[in-house]
């Protein structure tokens, strides 16, 4: 009983189960409704668990360094298990998408299934190239709902902070990342410079959020651009908790989504 617990557990963690769900459901509140706007934004969240699922599989070297607790790493999941989830998420996910009967749908879902699965291949291994992949599929999110004013503005904001919390991400992972070969900007610039790049995308966020007139976006902004300061500053000590901000404001803008 006990091991089909933590099973499940580690299919939630490895397809990120709380984020595709939210991404969905951000989606269908921009849509107009209907039946085929909530397959549109289920076929948003299995393709975003299959690509999570895929993504572990290219990364489980790396991440037996960086994070052992993942769950093939820590073998509660064996690779054929992770396989055999991607290769089903992301089959829903395009079953899905040609169910709703929306050729903006059934595009963003075979470009988004197509792109992710390079990513994990290719693309992440090209240094900037990476960050830039996932601030577009984070951006996408809105897109599955519509293509109106507001789901563009919120697809910009959006892009524009997973694009930097990608980059802190980085940081914190740049050890076990010269290990495996990784050339992401804090290993080919340090710290400093990678947090003035940080500060330089909140800035662009910032400007987003007073263009959106969102108080809560502009708040993100402005302690992302303080936060960038501090750790250019304190170096590794400070980059655990420049990560930890960004979990806490990614929780939060989930849980806001959720509630709306």
């Amino acid at each position: 009983m006990g091991k089909s617990i933590a099973a499940i557990v580690a299919v939630f963690r490895l397809t990120r189960a709380h984020t595709a769900v939210v991404a969905g459901i951000v989606a269908y509140a921009l849509s107009p409704g209907g039946t085929g706007a909530v397959l549109a934004s289920a076929a948003l969240a299995l393709l975003l668990a299959g690509a999570f699922a895929f993504n572990d599989i290219c990364d489980r070297e790396a991440d037996a360094i960086n994070v052992p607790a993942r769950p093939i790493p820590s073998g509660i999941l064996s690779l054929p298990t992770v396989v055999a989830i991607a290769v089903l998420c992301s089959a829903g996910a395009l079953a899905s998408a040609f169910a709703a009967k929306s050729v903006r749908v059934v595009a963003l879902t075979c470009a988004l299934v197509i792109l992710l699965f390079v990513y994990s291949l290719l693309l992440k291994r090209i240094t900037f190239v990476k960050n830039l992949v996932m601030a577009l599929v984070g951006a996408s999110v809105p897109l599955f709902g519509s293509l109106s004013q507001e789901a563009r503005a919120i697809a910009i904001a959006i892009g524009l902070f997973i694009l930097q919390k990608e980059i802190v991400a980085d940081a914190y992972d740049r050890d076990g990342d010269v290990r495996v070969g990784l050339r992401t900007l804090p290993v080919l610039f340090g710290i400093r410079r990678t947090m003035g790049m940080i500060a330089a995308i909140n800035a662009a966020f910032l400007g987003c959020a007073v263009w959106m007139r969102s108080g809560p976006l502009i708040a993100v902004g402005i302690v992302n651009i303080a936060a960038a300061i501090v750790t250019a500053l304190h170096g590794d000590r400070a980059v655990k908790g420049m990560l930890t901000l960004q979990k806490v404001f990614l929780l939060a803008g989930l849980l806001f989504a959720w509630r709306t």
